[in-house]
């Protein structure tokens, strides 16, 4: 199983990362995605991905860190975002970007619009897919209209912890992009996830922990990959398949997005 969006870089996993990694490992998760919020994080994720077995990042400005930095800092961030694809452990994927409107305000909205633009643009320049964060109201309407003016999207990408409605979910894939569930799937209140869960084509299907947040229904409060077999039960019980057979597939599929998850350390 890949563990296709996950912050193991993050504080909450200060004390006890290597521990981690190895429950996630016995748990049969074999390749973990970091995803980056911001400048403050992409050096610490690329530390994780030279030294850890399995492991690729994704550098991005997360729309929520967008809207609180100052124009200057903002700038500032994406004129140095491409160093992260260069050098050793570079990142395989640009994100997260998008929108926000559920965590911060709308007011915010044409600065994450800049923001997101320009990573997309980025994200077409250096031929790398994107890991899309939307969420709340009006976003996904708005990203869909953003990303289909860019142009065809090359390398694809991923609409990561997905909350949106089914038909939204089928417009993502129409322009290539990939859609990943986490734990959000296995709330039984959850009906449109559910539904958009069941429309996704095979071959655009990932998994994801969000760890350490988005927790399952009852679960600790700190979310980990080792949680991902019980997302990936929910999943195949929604689509009437067999659980190895849609791990197998969703780990086909973030292979083939974000590369190999190579065996050793340096990854």
């Amino acid at each position: 199983m890949i563990d296709s969006h996950c912050h193991l870089d993050d504080n909450a996993f200060a004390l006890d990362r290597e521990a981690v990694f190895e429950r996630a490992r016995s748990a049969g998760v074999v390749g973990f995605v970091l995803a980056g919020v911001g400048p403050e994080t992409w050096d610490a994720q690329r530390a994780i991905a030279s030294m850890q077995a399995g492991v690729r990042w994704s550098a991005g400005v997360h729309p929520c860190v967008a809207a609180r930095l100052e124009t200057g800092a903002l700038g500032a961030a994406l004129k140095t975002l491409p160093d992260c694809f260069a050098g050793h452990a570079p990142a395989s994927a640009l994100g997260e970007t998008g929108l926000d409107t559920r965590f911060v305000g709308r007011e915010t909205l044409p600065q994450q619009v800049g923001a997101f633009e320009a990573q997309v643009e980025l994200a077409l320049r250096l031929g790398v897919p994107l890991v899309l964060h939307l969420n709340g109201p009006g976003c996904h309407g708005r990203a869909l209209d953003l990303l289909r003016g860019a142009g065809p999207l090359a390398q694809g990408g991923v609409v990561h912890a997905f909350s949106g409605s089914a038909e939204s979910a089928l417009a993502y894939v129409a322009l290539g992009l990939s859609i990943s569930f986490a734990g959000t799937v296995a709330r039984p209140e959850a009906r449109r996830v559910h539904a958009a869960a069941t429309a996704v084509p095979a071959t655009h299907l990932l998994v994801e922990t969000d760890a350490p947040d988005l927790a399952l229904p009852g679960a600790s409060r700190r979310n980990e990959p080792s949680a991902l077999p019980a997302i990936v039960d929910v999943m195949s019980a929604l689509r009437g398949v067999d659980a190895e057979a849609l791990a197998a597939q969703t780990a086909a599929n973030a292979a083939a997005l974000f590369g190999p998850f190579e065996a050793d350390s340096g990854s």
